[in-house]
Protein backbone atom coordinates (compact mmCIF):
# COMPACT_ATOMS: atom_id res chain seq x y z
CA UNK A 1 0.00 0.00 0.00
CA UNK A 2 2.91 2.08 0.64
CA UNK A 3 4.16 1.84 -2.42
CA UNK A 4 1.03 2.48 -4.23
CA UNK A 5 0.62 5.48 -2.09
CA UNK A 6 4.10 7.11 -3.75
CA UNK A 7 3.10 6.05 -7.38
CA UNK A 8 -0.71 7.11 -7.23
CA UNK A 9 -0.54 9.54 -4.53
CA UNK A 10 -2.61 9.71 -1.39
CA UNK A 11 -4.95 11.92 -2.62
CA UNK A 12 -7.02 8.76 -3.22
CA UNK A 13 -7.69 8.38 -0.14
CA UNK A 14 -10.75 10.08 0.25
CA UNK A 15 -12.43 11.10 3.31
CA UNK A 16 -9.18 10.86 4.94
CA UNK A 17 -7.43 13.51 2.46
CA UNK A 18 -10.80 15.97 3.37
CA UNK A 19 -9.92 15.90 7.34
CA UNK A 20 -6.38 16.23 6.26
CA UNK A 21 -6.75 19.42 4.28
CA UNK A 22 -9.79 20.52 6.72
CA UNK A 23 -7.28 20.60 9.75
CA UNK A 24 -4.58 22.67 7.58
CA UNK A 25 -7.41 25.51 6.75
CA UNK A 26 -7.46 28.86 7.99
CA UNK A 27 -10.66 30.30 9.00
CA UNK A 28 -10.82 33.90 7.30
CA UNK A 29 -13.59 36.01 7.76
CA UNK A 30 -15.76 32.65 8.74
CA UNK A 31 -14.67 31.39 5.57
CA UNK A 32 -12.29 27.82 5.82
CA UNK A 33 -9.90 28.46 3.20
CA UNK A 34 -7.54 25.70 2.30
CA UNK A 35 -3.99 25.88 2.01
CA UNK A 36 -2.65 26.19 -1.70
CA UNK A 37 -1.94 23.00 -3.13
CA UNK A 38 1.20 21.78 -4.44
CA UNK A 39 1.41 20.55 -8.27
CA UNK A 40 1.49 16.92 -8.00
CA UNK A 41 4.90 14.55 -8.56
CA UNK A 42 3.61 11.25 -8.65
CA UNK A 43 1.63 10.76 -12.23
CA UNK A 44 2.01 7.77 -13.71
CA UNK A 45 1.42 8.80 -17.27
CA UNK A 46 -1.13 6.27 -17.89
CA UNK A 47 -4.44 7.83 -18.07
CA UNK A 48 -5.84 7.27 -14.96
CA UNK A 49 -9.76 7.49 -14.22
CA UNK A 50 -8.99 9.60 -11.33
CA UNK A 51 -5.33 11.22 -12.35
CA UNK A 52 -3.73 13.52 -9.75
CA UNK A 53 -3.64 16.53 -12.12
CA UNK A 54 -7.38 16.43 -12.35
CA UNK A 55 -7.19 16.01 -8.46
CA UNK A 56 -4.85 19.30 -8.48
CA UNK A 57 -7.35 20.98 -10.85
CA UNK A 58 -10.11 20.45 -8.42
CA UNK A 59 -7.81 21.39 -5.05
CA UNK A 60 -6.97 24.75 -7.13
CA UNK A 61 -10.14 25.66 -8.06
CA UNK A 62 -11.94 25.39 -4.24
CA UNK A 63 -8.83 27.41 -3.39
CA UNK A 64 -9.11 29.75 -5.53
CA UNK A 65 -12.97 30.17 -4.70
CA UNK A 66 -12.39 30.37 -1.04
CA UNK A 67 -9.98 32.63 -1.20
CA UNK A 68 -12.05 34.66 -2.93
CA UNK A 69 -15.07 34.37 -0.87
CA UNK A 70 -12.96 35.37 2.07
CA UNK A 71 -11.54 38.00 0.35
CA UNK A 72 -15.06 39.42 -0.28
CA UNK A 73 -16.00 39.20 3.10
CA UNK A 74 -12.77 40.62 4.44
CA UNK A 75 -13.29 43.93 2.13
CA UNK A 76 -17.18 43.79 3.00
CA UNK A 77 -16.10 44.02 6.99
CA UNK A 78 -13.44 46.30 6.46
CA UNK A 79 -16.14 48.90 4.42
CA UNK A 80 -18.42 48.35 7.71
CA UNK A 81 -16.11 49.60 9.60
CA UNK A 82 -14.17 51.60 7.88
CA UNK A 83 -10.73 50.19 8.49
CA UNK A 84 -7.92 51.62 6.20
CA UNK A 85 -6.31 48.66 6.05
CA UNK A 86 -6.02 44.55 6.32
CA UNK A 87 -2.84 45.76 8.55
CA UNK A 88 -4.25 47.98 10.38
CA UNK A 89 -5.73 44.94 12.63
CA UNK A 90 -3.04 42.75 12.44
CA UNK A 91 -5.32 40.93 9.83
CA UNK A 92 -1.96 40.19 7.18
CA UNK A 93 -0.92 42.07 4.13
CA UNK A 94 -2.99 42.91 1.53
CA UNK A 95 -0.49 41.95 -1.15
CA UNK A 96 -1.08 38.35 -0.18
CA UNK A 97 -5.00 38.54 -1.20
CA UNK A 98 -3.71 39.75 -4.85
CA UNK A 99 -1.45 37.34 -5.37
CA UNK A 100 -2.97 35.46 -7.10
CA UNK A 101 -6.05 38.12 -8.81
CA UNK A 102 -6.90 38.28 -12.22
CA UNK A 103 -3.32 35.76 -13.07
CA UNK A 104 -4.35 31.76 -14.71
CA UNK A 105 -3.81 29.83 -12.14
CA UNK A 106 -2.23 27.12 -13.54
CA UNK A 107 0.32 29.29 -15.44
CA UNK A 108 3.19 27.64 -14.30
CA UNK A 109 2.06 23.93 -15.20
CA UNK A 110 3.01 22.43 -18.73
CA UNK A 111 0.72 23.66 -21.17
CA UNK A 112 0.11 19.70 -22.17
CA UNK A 113 -0.48 18.69 -18.27
CA UNK A 114 -3.13 22.40 -18.73
CA UNK A 115 -4.69 21.13 -21.96
CA UNK A 116 -5.13 17.67 -20.69
CA UNK A 117 -7.07 19.03 -17.47
CA UNK A 118 -9.43 21.62 -19.29
CA UNK A 119 -10.48 18.68 -21.73
CA UNK A 120 -10.93 16.55 -18.48
CA UNK A 121 -12.66 18.73 -17.06
CA UNK A 122 -15.10 19.48 -20.22
CA UNK A 123 -15.77 15.78 -20.25
CA UNK A 124 -16.86 15.33 -16.59
CA UNK A 125 -19.30 18.70 -16.76
CA UNK A 126 -20.53 16.91 -19.72
CA UNK A 127 -21.00 14.07 -17.87
CA UNK A 128 -22.56 15.36 -15.44
CA UNK A 129 -24.79 17.12 -17.53
CA UNK A 130 -25.96 14.05 -19.15
CA UNK A 131 -26.79 12.17 -15.90
CA UNK A 132 -23.72 9.35 -17.01
CA UNK A 133 -20.93 9.79 -14.53
CA UNK A 134 -19.73 6.92 -12.12
CA UNK A 135 -18.94 7.44 -8.30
Amino acid sequence: MAKARVVFGSRLVGPARRREIESKSTNIAGILVPPQPQEPDNCCMSGCVNCVWDLYRDDVEEWAAKSREARMKEVQARGSEGSGSMDDDGGGSETNWAQHEGRDLFADVPIGIREFMRTEKLLKERHIKEGTVRD
